[in-house]
């Protein structure tokens, strides 16, 4: 990470800490004066809270910058024809759970399904595909279709391919880095649909005598269904940018459909109604006692950030995080517990969340303002919301449909699904009418 850069974003964040500290400042000199704030305190206030949004804009622009710059090396290097150390011939990603609750990688089939997928001969022959079109070579057009043939997709991948395992891979860390909830949820990948028991009641231990009878206790199961919900893109380059050899295309549509699938992705996993998308865990939320009804509808109170945290049973509350969006924010950073204290702690290391109420703080444009009967923060253990992948990324390259204007299509789809697991686990701030 560049050092000037580095240093850059440091200044904003002091630059921001001491707008917030002179609003503070002026609040509490009104209150000590028994007054309210004078026309030109308020114009103050009202332009620093602007600043201060501003401010929070640029300084996350500037790390997104840091990291995609980072990326933008790693994928020049692995990309690089002459360098195959960084390829991986083993790892199949439909053996492996992503980030967020890990679970354990399966051994990879005996059968070598996916392994053709992981190699530099085929990773070439898509690179070859996706330049070339039909005009690809006859050897690479054999190489691709003989994965089409071992995972018996039939007629859904006329005109298209599998993307190369790499690709999945590459693609996957991007749509992390766009999607919060893949590194906070429980991620799983099915080869089709699950039945999911969930454990409504776990049923309880009894203090018995020597040599007693044990008491029963069962557990309590439902069942989710975990379906696929195809998630779709389109894009095009010219063809002057496809004829060029010294730009991978490969990099370029990873970039593209990462960026695109996983702010779709993330706003599914809040809201999503479930037809055609997953459900997102805000239709199922509970707490341990439902939603926690906010002071006021205009603002949040410091009484509400501590209701909301206690809204979850203290299982759930060790690992909780607090969910927001931007403009919330600001609000949340202005508050001040019973003693005077701000509830508001920055993060002095790079990658680690800000924290609230001791808690962590992540961001999300895809949650309401703070606003009549609108919804505008969450807390709980995101673990209990389970995603699950289904399969690979399909990429089908368009010749005809943008030839007029000189230009190549590129489609592709992946399948995902998502369901609250235990409505218990999240509990959510809900503002009166």
């Amino acid at each position: 990470m560049p050092a000037t850069l580095t240093k850059g974003i440091e200044e904003l964040k002091e630059e921001r800490n001491k707008l917030v500290k002179q609003m503070r400042d002026f609040v509490e000199t009104a209150r000590e004066e028994k007054r309210n704030l004078t026309a030109e305190e308020q114009e103050t206030f009202d332009k620093y809270k602007v600043d201060i949004h501003e401010l929070d804009s640029e300084i996350r622009n500037e790390e997104t910058l840091l990291q995609i710059e980072q990326r933008s090396k790693e994928l020049d290097n692995k990309y690089d024809p002459a360098n195959t150390d960084n390829l991986d011939p083993t790892e199949d990603p439909e053996n492996r759970s992503q980030p967020g609750r890990q679970v354990p990688p399966q051994n990879l089939p005996k059968s070598g399904k996916g392994e053709n997928r992981a190699s530099e001969e085929y990773r070439s022959a898509m690179e070859d595909f996706l330049r070339n079109g039909d005009g690809m070579s006859d050897e690479n057009r054999s190489i691709l279709a003989k994965e089409i043939r071992s995972q018996n997709l039939g007629t859904q991948a006329k005109g298209g391919y599998l993307s190369p395992t790499d690709f999945d891979k590459g693609l996957i860390e991007i749509i992390r880095e766009v999607d919060i909830f893949r590194s906070l949820c429980t991620v799983r990948s099915y080869s089709h649909d699950r039945e999911v028991p969930v454990e409504d009641d776990y049923g309880e231990a009894f203090w018995t005598d020597e040599e007693a009878n044990y008491t029963e206790s069962d557990m309590d199961f439902s069942q989710l269904t975990m379906t696929a919900h195809k998630l779709t893109t389109l894009t095009t380059l010219t063809e002057e940018f496809v004829a060029d050899e010294e730009i991978g295309i490969i990099p370029i549509l990873m970039e593209r459909f990462g960026w695109r699938f996983g702010d779709k992705e993330e706003a599914a996993f809040v809201s999503g109604d479930g037809v055609g998308k997953p459900t997102g865990w805000l239709n199922g939320a509970t707490g341990k006692n439902g939603a926690v009804a906010a002071l006021v509808n205009n603002t949040i109170d410091f009484e509400d950030i501590f209701k909301l945290k206690h809204g979850v049973r203290l299982p759930f509350r060790k690992n909780g995080t607090y969910i927001c969006n931007d403009d919330t924010t600001l609000a949340l950073r202005l508050l001040k517990d019973g003693n005077g204290r701000f509830m508001w702690i920055d993060s002095v290391q790079a990658g680690n969340p800000d924290r609230l109420n001791g808690s962590p703080v992540r961001i999300t444009d895809h949650m309401a303002d703070i606003g009549a009967n609108n919804t505008s923060v969450a807390f709980g253990d995101f673990k209990h919301y389970e995603i699950a992948d289904r399969g690979k990324t399909f990429i089908q390259r368009l010749d005809e449909l943008f030839a007029g204007n000189g230009r190549i299509g590129y489609r592709a789809f992946r399948r995902v699904d998502g369901k609250l697991k235990r409505a218990e686990a999240i509990c959510l701030l809900t503002h009166p009418a």
